[in-house]
């Protein structure tokens, strides 16, 4: 059994979904259609769908973002990843990005990672990662599911009268983001890792926030300085890993008496890596607060 192109809420829209109806026996009355089979208990085969940045937005909009020090939000979808630009209330406009990453067999997770404040501000750019998953956790696990099968099957088919499937042998197989849109999809075929972006900011991130999450749980509870000094304490560990540079990079800026390491790390990973666009932020940021603008801009 087949259901393809169909709207399942705005901004939400099936691809397709096939069910598989066991212990069919030939012959039997095509023309009761499908229907006549909606009783059974099937199994399901594969489910795609695809999701518009509009479906998150609305959520975002219930979630009461002024309570978070956000506003003016958006979304877009850009190749591999969501790019959310927003203002923090009465400060900078800020930049970060969110990528998909399979959550156990079946389930998917939203990460969010190369946070980016646009001007002075009392908040590190490292805190903007937790801002966002403050915001997700406010949105519900009604609205943005960790394991989205069961709430699509319930939206496709119980309001057809149609029996649940079997999902127990269905694996997530695609979790990408292209072209405008979220796009996902199980399969009970599907081997191996779930296709996604393969973004190396949001692998690093992902790692990262594995590797050093006491510094992260600091920062998570919005202590700086606890943070600042967790990474510090880390070491080449932290200096020299791309997610670790970025935090402590923002975390120095924060107080006149770290700018000069500051600069120094900046350095560091532009002699490495000359685009590295936390350290050129960081700089940046350093330069404007000592008021030389003109290398600030360079």
């Amino acid at each position: 059994m087949r259901l393809a192109d169909q709207a399942i809420a705005p901004g939400l829209r099936l691809e397709s979904l096939t069910l598989q109806v066991p212990d069919v026996k030939f012959p039997f009355d095509v023309g009761l259609g499908s229907a006549q089979f909606r009783h059974r208990l099937a199994d399901l085969v594969e489910l795609s769908v695809v999701v518009e940045p509009s479906a998150a937005e609305a959520a975002l909009g219930e979630a009461g973002l002024a309570a978070f020090g956000l506003e003016d939000v958006r979304l877009a979808a850009r190749e591999g990843f969501l790019e959310i630009a927003g203002r923090l209330s009465g400060g900078p406009a800020f930049t970060m990005k969110a990528g998909l990453l399979p959550a156990g067999e079946q389930g998917l997770r939203l990460a969010f990672h190369s946070p980016r404040i646009l001007g002075p501000s009392p908040l590190p750019s490292a805190a903007l990662p937790h801002y966002g998953q403050a915001v997700l956790d406010a949105v519900g696990e009604e609205r943005m599911p960790v394991e989205p099968i069961g709430p699509l099957l319930r939206r496709l088919l119980a309001g057809r009268g149609w029996k649940l499937p079997r999902t127990a042998e269905v694996r997530l197989a695609r979790a990408e983001i292209s072209g405008g849109l979220v796009r996902l999809g199980w399969d009970r075929g599907a081997a191996g890792p779930a296709a996604t972006s393969g973004d190396p900011d949001l692998l690093a991130a992902d790692e990262g926030a594995r590797a050093f999450r006491e510094a992260e749980a600091h920062v998570a509870r919005g202590d700086p300085d606890a943070a600042r000094e967790a990474y510090l304490a880390a070491g080449p560990a932290a200096t020299s890993h791309p997610f670790g540079a970025e935090r402590l990079l923002s975390l120095l800026a924060l107080e006149d008496r770290f700018h000069e390491e500051a600069l120094d790390l900046a350095a560091e990973w532009l002699a490495r890596r000359p685009g590295f666009a936390p350290a050129l932020a960081t700089e940046a940021a350093v330069r404007i607060a000592r008021g030389e603008e003109a290398r600030a801009a360079r």
